[in-house]
């Protein structure tokens, strides 16, 4: 009997352990949560070819603050929804910073 009650308590404290400290993280105050890098100019063109290629060049201006922040991150979705066999991958792919490679 005393073993089933230290194995019971012991699976609490372990329980206690992993959960409580996402638990506690999740009650910050959103309000001192700030993103310091904002995107202040976007513009693109998009452009379809006749073999159905498209091309697109995307500017941004982008103000980074002196955060210790590297940049921006820019995700492709590969997967084609009409075929799932097939996958679309980005080629050609050049990014400049203050119009310099």
């Amino acid at each position: 009997m005393l073993r089933w009650l230290l194995r019971a308590v012991a699976a609490v404290v372990l329980a206690v352990a992993v959960l409580l400290p996402p638990l506690l993280a999740g009650l910050g105050d959103p309000a001192r949560v700030s993103e310091e890098t904002t995107i202040r100019n976007y513009e693109a063109d998009f452009t379809v070819d006749s073999s159905g290629n498209l091309a697109v060049v995307e500017t941004l201006a982008v103000y980074f603050p002196y955060s210790g922040k590297h940049g921006i991150f820019r995700y492709f979705d590969t997967a084609d929804t009409t075929d799932s066999r097939l996958r679309h991958i980005p080629l050609d792919l050049t990014v400049t910073r203050d119009d310099a490679l």
